[in-house]
């Protein structure tokens, strides 16, 4: 009888052995895991001998990672299913569950002065302006959380223009040479540069220089981009009255006329290959391009024509200019 009993139970451990799994998953209680989703071998241990099936328990797929910075909780129960999709009995793994399993998402955090000094450096390499230019926050952006991975802040395609004063320009977060998130970073850009300033009131017409003119550093950050940057050349007068303290515009500012009235001028008629030339006597004050009447010697009539240069007025017949 003891001999039969032995046998029997040599038989039942040799059973037990050779239904032994040849692989051990061990799940842990907490994990982290770097990429979108979570894998049993990021949330295990797998071992046996037999690696080709070691490798295939570690791809399967259990469910999406959370967030970046977020944490997700799991059961043994999602993780049994998870080896049911891919074809694999739980039983024949030597699965060693807890309950519940929590996986972390790992992250990195973008600051938002990162973002902004994203946007400085592009409107510094971007823009034109003569003078000091600055960049600002004018909302200071959140600080964002993002997957792990190669980090790069790039402007995105197709910005418009940057201008002075206000500007929203989109910056994308990109990991691993993917875009994973476009940012709207609102900063004001601002510019100190030389301009024209009205020592005194001028009068229209009245020439201007350094005696009621002088260049000094302003703020133009809300002002248009026709101001004037240099001292205007001699003979040039204003366009119309300029009060004490103004910061001159182009538009503010004329050339001196290359014909004034009463001004002798030479008068030449031009029709295709044929030119006739006359004298006359300038009617209005004119700068080059111009268009003023002239009276024709000895005829006493007018006519209109295009100032060429000083003291040379031109009539084009069969087209215009």
């Amino acid at each position: 009888m003891r001999t039969l009993l032995t046998l029997i139970l040599m038989l039942t451990l040799a059973m037990a052995v050779s239904a032994a799994p040849e692989v051990t998953v061990v799940v842990k209680p907490a994990s982290e895991v770097a990429g979108e989703k979570v894998t049993l071998g990021d949330i295990a241990s797998i071992e046996g001998a037999d690696a080709k099936q070691a490798e295939r328990l570690k791809s399967i797929t259990v469910c999406p990672s959370p967030l970046p910075g977020k944490t997700r909780k799991l059961t043994d129960d999602q993780v049994v299913t998870a080896l049911r999709r891919a074809g694999i009995l739980p039983e024949n793994t030597g699965l060693l569950c807890p309950p519940e399993i929590a996986v972390l998402r790992m992250s990195a955090v973008v600051g938002g002065p990162d973002l902004v000094e994203a946007v400085r450096k592009h409107v510094l390499t971007a823009n034109s302006w003569t003078g000091t230019v600055s960049v600002e926050a004018a909302i200071p952006p959140a600080d964002q959380v993002v997957p792990t991975g190669k980090l790069d802040l790039r402007i995105k395609a197709g910005t418009s223009t940057v201008r002075k004063g206000r500007n929203s320009i989109s910056v994308e977060i990109v990991i691993d040479d993917k875009v994973y998130r476009t940012v709207q970073v609102s900063v004001t850009v601002k510019v100190i540069a030389p301009v024209a300033v009205a020592l005194k009131s001028v009068a229209r017409s009245e020439q201007i220089g350094p005696s009621n003119i002088a260049i000094q550093e302003r703020d133009i950050t809300l002002l248009p981009d026709d101001v004037l940057t240099a001292m205007p050349e001699a003979g040039w007068a204003a366009s119309l009255p300029i009060s004490e303290g103004s910061i001159l515009r182009r538009s503010w500012v004329s050339a001196p006329p290359a014909v004034r009235s009463g001004d002798q001028v030479l008068v030449v008629v031009s029709s295709g290959t044929l030119r006739l030339t006359d004298r006359g006597v300038a009617a209005q004050d004119g700068c080059i391009g111009d268009r003023i009447k002239v009276r024709l010697s000895g005829e006493g009539r007018e006519v209109r024509g295009t100032i060429s240069g000083p003291g040379l007025v031109e009539i084009f017949i069969g087209r215009r200019k």
